[in-house]
């Protein structure tokens, strides 16, 4: 695939592009969050900047192509696809750091999650013309389902993305799960119908159920302009549209959960030692360095940011020097 057949020339903005589900205000979006799960958060972004991180993204995802690093894909996405992923987004430009520290994103994951919840991954999903619709599905998938005391419950550690929890997306009768994982897709160009929306079934966050893929299930795929996002609720079911058209869709994902979850990325691990270097401790705490109640740490307990391995305590002898 060269960068002739990764078409990737711009659409003209068009205002509906934003119809019916842009909320202006912040609690219009709240409500829209509460009642359909999602909303569209219209130029989240300034015009500068759509502008560096699509030149951006689209040089580093050429280069990964030609460096035959197009094999990362998500176990319902096969390597074959024409979908690209683009991972960590943090290591491959310094400015994608403010789409996850963006007030508007970051202000409303915060106010579903609360406010320590952390980054879980910010990666680009880039669907090519010819990619293939993806099964709708729930991102909070490995949350167990509530069950009443003696009744039979799933095991944590068993759980599966394939578990049989299926059911209507209608507004669930019993105590559901709350949200534990919240999500935000940026447009870095504008995405029209063709090109592979991302298609959500509203409501369905509040049912406590996941998709039976067997099932046909109504929904809708709302177009997004550039430099607009759309935000919804982990509990959501979704999936992306297939991309029909001539040119490929290029957004960025950005995902957060609460701070006792195990994220997508492990970003303490994956993050190159030259972007660490340059965090601040704000940055440090989003992005899952910070000790939360004890949890995440590797030496002290009582620290408030988790520290590598090269510098904590070793061997020591009995003169209390370290053992090479």
């Amino acid at each position: 695939m060269n960068q002739q057949n990764m078409s990737h020339c711009s659409a003209s903005r068009s205002p509906d592009l934003l119809h019916p589900y842009h909320r202006e205000d912040a609690t219009a979006q709240r409500r829209a969050l509460a009642e359909h799960g999602f909303c569209i958060l219209k130029d989240v972004l300034d015009t500068e900047l759509v502008e560096v991180l699509a030149s951006r993204l689209k040089a580093q995802a050429f280069a990964e192509h030609d460096a035959g690093l197009t094999g990362y894909c998500t176990p319902e996405q096969p390597t074959e696809s024409v979908t690209q992923w683009v991972m960590l987004l943090l290591n491959k430009g310094d400015r994608f750091v403010e789409l996850a520290t963006n007030d508007t994103v970051l202000g409303l994951a915060r106010d579903l999650l609360g406010g320590e919840c952390v980054l879980s991954d910010i990666s680009a999903r880039v669907t090519h013309p010819g990619s293939e619709a993806m099964d709708l599905h729930c991102d909070q998938w490995w949350l167990p389902a509530p069950s009443m005391p003696g009744d039979p419950h799933e095991r944590v550690a068993d759980i599966q993305r394939s578990v049989d929890r299926f059911g209507p997306p209608t507004r669930a009768d019993r105590p559901i799960a709350p949200p534990a994982a919240v999500n935000a897709i940026y447009a870095l160009e504008d995405v029209t119908a063709d090109m592979g929306p991302t298609r959500f079934v509203p409501g369905s966050h509040l049912s406590g159920n996941l998709p039976d893929p067997d099932e046909n299930i109504d929904a809708v795929s709302p177009p997004l302009a550039k430099g607009s996002a759309i935000f919804f609720d982990g509990r959501l079911w979704h999936g992306a549209s297939p991309n029909v058209g001539t040119r490929s869709r290029w957004a960025v994902l950005v995902t957060y959960t609460g701070p006792q979850f195990r994220t997508i990325l492990n970003l303490p691990l994956g993050l190159r030692e030259e972007v660490v270097n340059g965090l601040t401790n704000e940055l440090r705490a989003l992005l899952g360095f910070k000790v939360w109640r004890g949890y995440g740490a590797t030496e002290d307990f009582s620290a408030e940011f988790a520290t590598p391995g090269s510098a904590n305590t070793g061997i020591l002898g009995d003169d209390g020097k370290r053992l090479e």
